[in-house]
């Protein structure tokens, strides 16, 4: 019997393909119908624009809009619909923590593994049985681990042996 966690599952997909889009060359994004108005502080809207290619890099497209405040005129395509406003901020938050101590290429990974747990369903959402054969054809076409980018597991093997072992018949 395999057990799977959706979540760690979904997410584990999400990275693996931000990833393979960050290395050929940025994150896939998705124009924003109506471009979200940013109020920042002078401090982040600056670490905004010191780091503008990294979001750009990361499927973002922020607009200075005058003083500390910026457009958001799309998002990475996997956030389409979703949280990306406030992915923005924590990556923005995650940039700012960088400092002289890491560089953005030592920081990339754990970037994209955020922007991938902000992209996927909650364990707690049912997923429809095409979405789950959706989820396990997406599994199988990407280099997957069995864990997600946090390091949880995304399945778990129970043996007949085990199964029987709760049941008292071995």
């Amino acid at each position: 019997l395999v057990l799977i966690d959706q979540h760690a599952a979904h997410e584990r997909v999400a990275f693996e393909l931000l990833k393979a889009q960050f290395a050929a060359g940025g994150v896939e994004r998705q124009g924003l119908l109506f471009p979200e108005t940013m109020e920042l502080t002078y401090r982040e809207s600056a670490l905004l624009n010191e780091h503008l290619p990294h979001f750009i890099s990361l499927g973002f497209a922020p607009e200075p809009f005058g003083g500390a405040t910026w457009l958001l005129k799309e998002a990475p395509m996997v956030l389409a619909g979703g949280a990306y406003l406030r992915t923005f901020r924590d990556l923005l938050e995650e940039l700012s923590s960088l400092g002289r101590s890491r560089s953005f290429d030592l920081a990339v990974e754990g970037i994209l593994a955020r922007v991938a747990c902000h992209s996927v369903v909650r364990g707690a959402h049912p997923l429809t049985p095409p979405e789950i054969r959706a989820l396990f054809a997406r599994m199988d076409a990407v280099d997957f681990a069995s864990n997600c980018p946090h390091g949880r597991p995304v399945l778990t093997r129970i043996t007949l042996g085990e199964i029987e072992k709760m049941f008292k018949r071995s």
